[in-house]
């Protein structure tokens, strides 16, 4: 017969090493397609709602935005969060005419990906981003490190 403390022990021990896997599933380097879709699609449902058309997503947006986003991931390390913006100049090598870019750090990781567009439509800049008629097209990055998703979403005409 088992006793009491070794069951709780037991069930202790089988409870931490579920909270591990999920916590290092939730925490993959690259949390997928379903994070980049979803900051996307929020995006994109923001501005249908304001009364603007969709912006086209842009495969070499897409790719310069998650350049940016593993930029991000790397300059915080395991467990930070620095927030750099991709500097101007390479930008403007990227996109001549117009760009824009809104970063940001959350945390969490994969599942973050559904408030990143609240949270930057509450920031006046961001949101001018996301809000613009200047922009038609836009793409989305995102990486994690241990303890936060790192969005970058790049605008360009």
């Amino acid at each position: 017969m088992v006793g009491a403390g070794k069951r709780r022990r037991a069930l202790g021990a089988l409870a931490l090493v579920i909270v591990l896997g999920v916590g290092l599933a939730a925490c993959k380097r690259d949390p997928g397609p379903q994070a980049r879709n979803r900051v996307a699609w929020d995006h994109n449902a923001s501005r249908l709602a304001a009364g603007f058309p969709a912006y086209s997503v842009d495969d070499v947006v897409t790719w310069n935005a998650q350049l940016a986003a593993n930029r991000l991931s790397a300059e915080s390390g395991n467990t930070g969060c620095v927030l750099n913006h991709t500097p101007d100049d390479v930008l403007r090598a990227d996109y001549p005419d117009r760009w824009g870019e809104n970063i940001g750090c959350f945390p969490g990781c994969g599942g973050a990906a559904a408030n990143v567009t609240k949270s930057f439509l509450d920031s006046t800049a961001h949101r001018g981003n996301i809000l613009s008629d200047t922009f038609r097209r836009f793409g989305v990055g995102v990486a994690c490190n241990q303890r936060y998703l790192f969005v970058a979403v790049q605008f360009s005409y």
